[in-house]
């Protein structure tokens, strides 16, 4: 038999009370006076040695009731088999999940206040000298503590739920730590949580043999849930007049059809588009939402729809940035090229411009998108020079060399744009072979990635050199691996190079598909665009679309309906701004972007959406994992009516006298009371 309590069994010494009390009788005599003999025969009928049996035996039960008293409050333990005794103080971990899907309803009320009430329960099962850590998914400072049981209490009271979605493995680790940060002996981990399938990860769940985990799930039953997982446009830049398509992911996951779900279009608070979707049991429908653009600048926009009882994954925000037209300039050597003429002067997207490289004005390139240099003999240091400059800032260029380049012109502009250089001229037939439709100025052209892409001839072309300092990815290439054209990043834009003109004596590249979706590309995309949105929690640092200087380094970020407002981190360098909001960030919505009270950009942000997947393991499934990955240290609580003290008691392996010892030294004060109060 062992001790939880040991130090209580000082109170033994409490035995001598009544010892000394039984051996220095203190009790006075009393005279009574008496006329009738009666008494002094009911005194001459009890002999001396019963009254010295009940004495010793009223004594012995108040030595006895002391003694199993004091054992009751040592709490007297009997291992069995491999079962332990824990002894001192305790640390105890709860993880207590509180994302959107714990706000499912059962007939006892939402799973949060389930868990809640779960959690409270653990610290009463504890004594009041251990020590308790709360943490939920929003993962803050004063998490990392521990607290007496009743402040662990006030803490959990104050749980509330949260757009945070997050991994329990990740979870688990930072109880882990937290726990491991100290050297304690004793260390319990209890996770309350409905076990989301998207969320669990059971593969990922640390182990550590010196801390035993409780698995505690709460689940209810399945909830149908129609929602909107995304959206994408259905081209990668928006301007004003333009025809936009939105196309909006709808998923369905109940085991039931759905029919007309209606899905609305609002930009800046205003309906803009609406359309219905049908989606079949577990399946995803995309809702195309068309409209025109009316406005330049940035667009707040959302889309909606309507569905109960889950509303939080209902509305997506994202936001739009619409430029006026985009512009285009062609800085030709000899002659206009009739294909870039006709490629661009015929489309309302872009305000297209020829000029000849005798005429160039330096202080106009950084009104242009876009500029091509269209088989410039030589190339002047002066524009090298201001190209890199407009790069580097933001613009984009393409370089269509010459047949008769200035061939060191030529190199001191590739050696400042860092681009491949050109070599010296080929003359020989050559295929296209290998097209880079993984590169972000293929997406959306192919509809299958293959190698059965339409090719075209080379006939003569510029072989190019890549030196240790060039940093360019190859979008074409012919079979003999020779370049046709390239990429390179520089700054915020990029510098395409091709190997030849779009002479036809040189190639019929420009009579083929490819060409097209190539040049038209690279004019779409020069024009600097933001992310649609972002997801809360999963982004730390965002790419500004705007530049800002050491002045306005200090921002705010506001919501749309000014409800919330947080001054993020702004720091630019490389010629880019970047904001960090630190897990600040969270509700989702629209947020504006505001320097000196100017709003700059917009920025929106939506929550996870693996929340919004309404599939739960089954104790079962947690069951077959903590057997299939070996989580020896895991316990699964599946006895969800079990009090939790009475569920410890059960695993521990232990049997705890100390009930059996309180009704022990009640009997013995009954015992004596008996022989007080009947022993005549």
């Amino acid at each position: 038999m062992q001790f939880v309590n040991p130090l209580f069994l000082i109170g033994l010494v409490a035995i001598a009370v009544p010892i000394l009390v039984h051996l220095f009788n203190f009790r006075r005599y009393k005279k009574v006076y008496f006329s009738n003999v009666d008494l002094l025969q009911q005194l001459q009928s009890e002999t001396k040695k019963q009254s010295q049996l009940r004495q010793l035996l009223v004594l012995l039960a108040r030595i006895l009731a002391i003694v199993f008293l004091v054992l009751a409050f040592a709490q007297p333990i009997l291992p069995k088999g491999d079962g332990t005794v824990k002894k001192g103080m305790e640390y105890i971990s709860v993880y207590v999940d509180n994302s959107y899907s714990m706000e499912s309803a059962s007939s006892s009320g939402t799973l949060l206040e389930i868990a809640k009430a779960k959690a409270k329960e653990i610290a009463q099962s504890y004594k009041p000298s251990d020590r308790f850590q709360l943490i939920t998914n929003d993962v803050e400072g004063r998490h990392f503590r521990f607290v007496s049981p009743d402040e662990f209490i006030k803490l959990v009271d104050q749980v509330q739920v949260s757009p945070s979605s997050v991994s329990l493995s990740d979870m688990i680790e930072k109880q882990y730590d937290f726990l491991n940060s100290n050297a304690y002996s004793n260390k319990s981990v209890y996770v309350i949580s409905d076990y989301q399938t998207s969320v669990s990860h059971f593969d990922k769940f640390p182990i550590d043999s010196n801390i035993s985990t409780y698995l505690i799930p709460i689940t209810s039953s399945r909830v149908n849930n129609i929602y909107i997982d995304s959206v994408a446009l259905n081209t990668p830049v928006c301007h004003k007049g333009g025809n936009v398509t939105v196309n909006v992911f709808v998923k369905n996951t109940s085991d039931e059809n759905v029919e007309k779900i209606p899905i609305k279009l609002l930009i800046d608070g205003k309906q803009r588009a609406i359309a219905s979707a049908d989606i079949a049991a577990n399946g995803e429908e995309v809702v195309p939402l068309n409209f025109t653009i009316e406005e330049t600048g940035i667009l707040n926009a959302k889309v909606v729809t309507n569905d109960y009882p889950i509303v939080y994954d209902d509305e997506f925000y994202f936001s739009l940035n619409i430029s006026d037209k985009i512009k285009v300039l062609s800085i030709n050597g000899n002659t206009e090229n009739k294909y870039l003429d006709i490629l661009f002067s015929n489309d309302s997207t872009f305000v297209y411009e020829n000029v000849s490289s005798k005429t160039i004005d330096f202080d106009r390139m950084s009104d242009y998108d876009f500029i091509i240099l269209n088989e410039l003999k030589t190339i002047p240091s002066a524009l090298a020079q201001t190209l890199l400059s407009y790069v580097e800032n933001r613009g984009s260029i393409l370089l269509i060399p010459a047949d008769d380049a200035d061939m060191e012109s030529y190199y001191y502009a590739s050696t400042i744009w860092n681009t491949p250089c050109l070599l010296y001229f080929e003359e020989r037939a050559g295929e296209a072979t290998y097209i880079n439709v993984e590169h972000r100025l293929y997406e959306g052209v192919f509809e299958k990635k293959t190698d059965d892409i339409s090719t075209f001839t080379v006939l003569k072309y510029y072989r190019m050199k890549k030196d240790a300092n060039t940093v360019s990815e190859s979008l074409i290439t012919l079979g003999n691996g020779d370049d046709f054209l390239t990429v390179t990043s520089l700054g915020k834009g990029n510098v395409y190079t091709m190997s030849t003109s779009l002479n036809s004596s040189n190639t019929d590249f420009v009579k083929q598909p490819m060409f097209v979706p190539t040049v038209y590309n690279m004019a779409l995309y020069s024009h600097p665009t933001s992310k649609l949105y972002h997801t809360i929690n999963t982004t730390d640092e965002i790419t500004l679309l705007n530049t800002l200087s050491n002045k306005e380094i200090i921002a705010k970020l506001v919501s749309t309906d000014e409800e919330f407002e947080i001054i993020p981190e702004i720091s630019t360098h490389a010629n880019k701004s970047f904001m960090n909001t630190h897990g600040q960030i969270k509700k989702s919505g629209n947020y504006v972007l505001k320097v000196d009270d100017k709003s700059v950009e917009s920025i929106s942000f939506n929550h996870n959406r693996n929340e919004s997947e309404m599939e739960f393991c089954s104790n079962d499934d947690i069951k077959s994992y903590i057997k299939g990955y070996k989580l020896n240290s895991y316990k699964l609580v599946n006895n969800f009516k079990i009090p939790i003290d009475k569920y410890l008691v059960q695993e521990s392996n232990i049997v705890h006298l100390w009930k059996i010892f309180i009704v022990a030294a009640l009997l013995m004060l009954l015992f004596e009371i008996v022989l007080l109060r009947f022993w005549k």
